[in-house]
């Protein structure tokens, strides 16, 4: 009897190691695919900046045939192109790397079922939630960070002088205080609603929810003001272009990201057929 228990115990400590090898192969392989595929995106991360950096400076090179002020407007139009082409690979190799990391995570918990909120996203998954960006964590809790623009793209700002303006918009920095303190935002937007009943283009969304962060100089206050003159026009909003959601008005609020790139994810504020508040 003690002798087949002492076969039985050996051969399940037999079974352990053997799982454990495989597993740990399964892990190695899998890690392994991570970095391959860490390594062509980052192949790809280059190429596009350098195609970018190249129609910037043939950009650039065209300035020449100006004079005067045009020259000046389209030489800063060119070297502003430059800086956003530098901006965009620093910001695609910061999302291979954080790809890269929770790729390892998942090639190590991978098959354990880790999910969060009842099973509703899956460990590693990254979604959004309102004015939040979050990550269904490997510990089965969900981690969020709010965003300054509600996650819509800082490029979904981007909006000509001309096209707010012809539609009952205000084109100037964020600006609050008096006088003798105001103070503003560095950057330009296309203001709506407030006292003055301020209006964006048919395709664009009036954004009252949006966090100034890098952009905050001092406290603002609660209401804003129409610079040069100090007026206050109230609780403004900012002007952001509703972006191309297939999926949307199909009932179900797809709000998982793909990766890092949540262009694509709906919330409350791009969607709100399918996703409620």
């Amino acid at each position: 009897m003690k002798n087949k228990i002492v076969i039985l115990f050996i051969g399940l400590i037999f079974s352990l190691i053997l799982i454990s090898g495989v597993l740990a192969m399964e892990v190695k392989e899998c890690t392994k695919e991570c970095i391959r595929n860490t390594s062509i995106k980052i192949n790809e991360c280059h190429s596009n900046f350098s195609n970018c950096l190249e129609n910037a400076k043939i950009d650039l090179k065209e300035c020449s045939s100006f004079s005067g002020k045009n020259k000046t407007i389209c030489v800063k139009d060119a070297r502003n192109e430059i800086t956003q082409c530098n901006s965009d690979k620093k910001t695609c190799l910061k999302n291979i790397d954080n790809s890269l990391v929770r790729c390892k995570k998942k090639c190590l918990y991978d098959g354990k079922n880790i999910t969060c909120e009842k099973g509703k996203y899956n460990a590693g998954d990254i979604f959004l939630n309102g004015c939040d960006k979050c990550e269904c964590n490997w510990n089965g809790r969900v981690s969020c960070k709010t965003t300054e623009y509600c996650n819509f793209n800082v490029n979904d700002l981007n909006i000509s002088k001309e096209n707010c303006e012809t539609n009952n918009g205000l084109y100037q920095p964020l600006c609050a205080g008096s006088i003798m303190s105001a103070k503003c935002t560095q950057e330009v937007y296309c203001q709506c609603g407030g006292k003055l009943n301020l209006t964006c283009p048919s395709d664009y969304t009036c954004l009252y929810d949006f966090y100034l962060n890098k952009n905050r100089r001092g406290q603002f206050a609660q209401e804003w003001i129409e610079f040069p003159n100090y007026r206050k026009i109230g609780n403004v909003g900012i002007c952001v272009k509703n972006p191309n959601l297939a999926s949307c008005g199909n009932g179900v609020c797809e709000n998982i990201c793909d990766n890092e790139n949540c262009s694509l994810a709906e919330t409350s504020y791009n969607c709100a057929k399918d996703c409620k508040i």
